[in-house]
């Protein structure tokens, strides 16, 4: 098939893509183009995401056509699904709720989708979705990002490109705990509050400062932000933006439940006053908090040290003993969100009897985990 297409209209960009309006040549169909520049590494991640996309069948994915290699980059056709990013139509102004909890419904059933499919969609911003606000209609237009949610998942660092404002606290890797589906639900409640508000939740200049954002700062609630979000909308935004994943929903299909109700109580009265959320909610994997029991006496010890140390801006020493097995290192890991309170940041290595021959190896480990944040 030839894929020779011109260019008519830019559509919108992020940093690894732009969407375009053209027309196909040989038949002067009009297609939408996702263009990529990317590099070598870039180009494997979309030829995985054309496999992903054609796979999913759900009316809430866009669903490309063809990929080929042109001389502007690596293009990704599309049906002429018409639009504009979803970018664009908040920086122009905040959604009204009816068109609101029109198009959540629809984000929230594209990410059950998804997760029907052991998939993390990871990055979930703004740029990443196609709205129509005549007929009220949504797309994902990319997953490039998206991962199998496996248990146990941790963080990597975050590549240069990374959303940071949409980063989930897991996300950022200032913390102990594993990624899973409920952080995609920490990112749609970012992207909920930037429809409802016009602007995100926080405002930050570097990923030191956005991480500080995500696993410490509480934002301010939307209804507080605009006064003309409903109180009921504003609470379900915060249960998504919920610090511990166990606090958010579990399931796109909980979400979902009381979007439908908050529709419903919208279109009876014009308003949504606060309900209980997380009534229909349940997933399918038992999930564990990820916290540590039984060891509040020697975390308030830690806690101590690290507070001492901070006040009096010195360095300081605390040991921990204790026979192997028995939790050292998930003590302290404990400080990991305390630590990153304050600005800082928490690594570990360990010198492992079974690698002798390597003695710097833990050295090597600690320093893998410290450079690349700085950089």
């Amino acid at each position: 098939m030839d894929l020779t297409c011109h260019l008519d209209a830019h559509v919108g960009s992020t940093a690894s893509f732009s969407l375009h309006r053209a027309t196909h040549l040989p038949d002067g169909a009009a297609v939408l183009v996702k263009l990529s520049r990317g590099d070598a590494a870039d180009a494997r991640r979309r030829r995985a995401e054309f496999e992903l996309l054609r796979r999913l069948d759900d009316p809430g994915i866009a669903r490309p056509q063809a990929l080929t290699d042109s001389p502007a980059g690596l293009m990704m056709v599309f049906a002429p699904l018409p639009g504009v990013l979803l970018e664009t139509l908040i920086d122009a102004a905040p959604v009204a709720p009816a068109l609101f909890l029109s198009l959540a419904q629809q984000m929230a059933r594209t990410l059950a989708a998804l997760h029907a499919q052991r998939l993390i969609a990871w990055d979930l911003r703004p740029a990443h979705w196609l709205v129509d606000p005549a007929q009220q209609r949504i797309w994902l237009i990319d997953a490039s990002r998206a991962v199998p949610d496996t248990v146990g998942l941790i963080a990597p660092p975050p590549e240069p490109d990374t959303d940071w404002p949409g980063l989930s606290p897991e996300q950022t890797g200032r913390l102990d705990g594993p990624v899973d589906a409920r952080s995609d639900f920490y990112a749609l409640g970012v992207v909920f509050y930037r429809m409802l508000c016009g602007a995100p939740p926080f405002v930050a200049h570097d990923p030191l400062e956005w991480a500080h954002c995500h696993t410490a700062r509480q934002p301010a609630s939307p209804a507080e932000r605009s006064p003309g979000v409903p109180q009921g909308l504003s609470a379900l935004v915060m249960k998504l933006l919920a610090k511990p994943p166990e606090e958010r929903y579990r399931s796109a299909q909980g979400l979902l439940a009381d979007l439908a109700q908050a529709d419903a109580a919208w279109q009876a009265q014009g308003r949504v006053e606060p309900f209980a959320l997380g009534t229909r909610d349940g997933s399918e994997r038992l999930q564990w908090p990820h916290r540590l029991y039984g060891r509040a006496a020697e975390t308030a010890a830690l806690q101590r040290a690290l507070d001492t140390a901070a006040t009096r801006k010195r360095p300081a020493l605390a040991t921990i003993r204790g026979p192997a097995g028995t939790g050292k290192s998930a003590l302290a890991g404990s400080l990991r969100e305390a630590v990153a309170q304050r600005g800082g940041m928490l690594i570990a290595a360990r010198f492992d009897p079974s690698a002798r021959d390597r003695p710097q190896a833990a050295w090597r480990d600690a320093l893998q985990q410290l450079v690349p944040p700085l950089l």
